[in-house]
């Protein structure tokens, strides 16, 4: 037998907080490497690259983390917000990736795109959003159930009960 799970109402304003700290993460590593230069120097090929990867790591968490906000059923304006911020983060990423591969490369490369997406997606904050818009994307995971008191039947809202039926 198998019965619904309680969905905490806290649940969805956590998941709702990763994907904001994670949009606040990709701005800073994606501009942060692009201002933060040492003796007058300018931006070349490689903080642009770096820029690019974490704008882009950033922008692909939170178009993950919109499966799980849509799948916990969080208010519109919410995913709304999240999907225009993700946007958002994938236009700068597009606009860093022209720009460095405008550029020319002077040096052996030091840095890639992989070293602004790690700056990201090893934030611990990245992970939930990450984790539970994937399952949700398989159709698994937690799942706010319908106010009617329907649950479609599927793996996503059950688990097993006890033997003895409780």
């Amino acid at each position: 037998m198998l019965r619904p799970v309680r969905l905490r109402r806290w649940f969805p304003a956590l998941v709702l907080g990763c994907v904001l700290a994670t949009f606040l993460n990709g701005l800073v590593v994606g501009y942060g490497v692009l201002w933060f230069q040492l003796f007058g120097e300018q931006p070349d090929r490689e903080d642009y690259l770096v820029s690019f990867g974490g704008y882009a790591a950033a922008a692909l968490v939170m178009l993950v983390g919109l499966l799980a906000l849509v799948r916990l059923g969080t208010a519109s304006w919410v995913v709304v917000l999240s999907a225009v911020l993700g946007v958002l983060l994938g236009l700068l990423a597009l606009s860093s990736l022209t720009t460095g591969l405008d550029r020319a490369n002077e040096f052996s490369p030091i840095s890639h795109w992989w070293d602004g997406a790690s700056g990201v997606l090893l934030m611990p904050w990245a992970w939930p959003p990450l984790a539970l818009g994937l399952l949700a994307a398989c159709g698994v995971g937690p799942q706010r159930p319908d106010p009617a008191g329907q649950h479609p039947p599927g793996r996503a809202t059950l688990v097993a009960a006890r033997p003895d039926g409780r």
